[in-house]
């Protein structure tokens, strides 16, 4: 069976009654998108179903996004669930004060639906998973359940979807055939583009301008033939802060930062660096150096992170991200 069959027996056949779809920290339009595209295939295919929304923590982007779907999400809670759906995520150390939570639940009532690298996490947490980082999205795979289960989404969860699809895409950045078919069926069924691009559209918030700022004042710089990559350091807004200094020039770029007892690293890449080099950050390089430091990684071959719950010292954590990115290059001739 696939996917959406295993899925659709799954809620068909099992006996629950509570239900929480939850998303990494600090949540993107992605995460959200998906997670309310879930809700409602749940809504619709068990309509007495009890379901929480669990966000530990909102992301400047997405609050347009949040207003104008005027639902509410959870940033804690103290209630054990029948089932439990991650969206948009896949490592336990990304779920914030909802860990515990998430490792301690049953395997086989707990599913994942993502877009990015899967990790051991999934086959030994979940009952039922759907990763697929070809995908643009966690919200075009829930986007594409829907349409499999011929559901009738209305024009707010659709716009919704669509913005989380277009957050993660880069604004459709990236195509592919599968996707445009999705998108299809959503214009077909009168999704808002307009909107959906407005909700997007915000100046830098006065901290994220700060981060960029700091962050290049620290950067290296290291050259591999005529790729330019770069470290630097930063307190928060490891993402936003890596995005400003491709914006200066660097083909790459390796973030660091700590949080009480935990250190993480972020990676930013243009899509000509990959697509020439074949160096996929969140396989590559963060994948490697989770399994290295008994963390969490992984992600997108342009965008990924990796969390170890312990301090490791900058320099060294840095030193071997960059010998994982020499001895890669290298091997590609590059």
């Amino acid at each position: 069976m696939i996917f959406h069959e295993q899925l659709l027996d799954f809620i068909q056949q099992k006996d629950f009654q509570t239900v929480a779809i939850i998303g990494h920290t600090s949540a993107d339009p992605d995460a959200i998108g998906a997670a309310v595209g879930v809700k409602f295939i749940l809504k619709k295919l068990k309509p007495d179903t009890e379901i929480d929304l669990l966000m530990d923590g909102i992301s400047t982007p997405t609050m347009n996004l949040v207003e104008y779907l005027e639902t509410s999400f959870k940033e804690t809670t103290n209630k054990s669930y029948d089932v439990i759906f991650l969206v948009d995520v896949n490592v336990p150390n990304q779920l914030g004060c909802f860990e515990e939570l998430v490792v301690s639940h049953p395997k086989d009532r707990l599913i994942i639906i993502d877009h990015h690298t899967p990790t051991s996490f999934v086959k030994e947490h979940s009952i039922l998973s759907q990763i697929k980082d070809s995908s643009s999205s966690a919200s075009e795979l829930v986007t594409r359940l829907i349409y499999q289960y011929d559901l009738k989404p209305n024009e707010k969860l659709l716009t919704a979807l669509l913005t989380g699809i277009l957050y993660d895409s880069r604004r459709f950045y990236r195509m592919d055939l599968p996707l445009v078919n999705v998108l299809q069926k959503m214009f077909d069924s009168g999704v808002d583009h307009n909107h959906a691009v407005a909700m997007l559209q915000r100046p830098l918030g006065f901290s994220e301008k700060i981060a960029r700022v700091k962050c290049a004042s620290r950067l290296r710089i290291h050259r591999f033939g005529d790729w330019i990559v770069v470290e630097s350091k930063i307190g928060a807004h490891e993402g936003t802060a890596g995005r400003g200094l491709l914006s200066l020039g660097a083909d790459a770029a390796i973030v660091y930062s700590t949080r009480k007892n935990e250190t993480r690293l972020n990676a930013r890449a243009r899509e000509e660096f990959y697509q020439k080099t074949n160096l996929h950050f969140g396989r590559d390089i963060m994948k490697v150096l989770a399994k290295k430091y008994n963390g969490d990684g992984g992600g997108h071959s342009t965008a990924a992170a990796l969390n170890i719950p312990k301090k490791v010292p900058q320099k060294e954590l840095i030193a071997e991200a960059f010998k994982l990115i020499e001895s890669k290059l290298s091997k590609n001739g590059n």
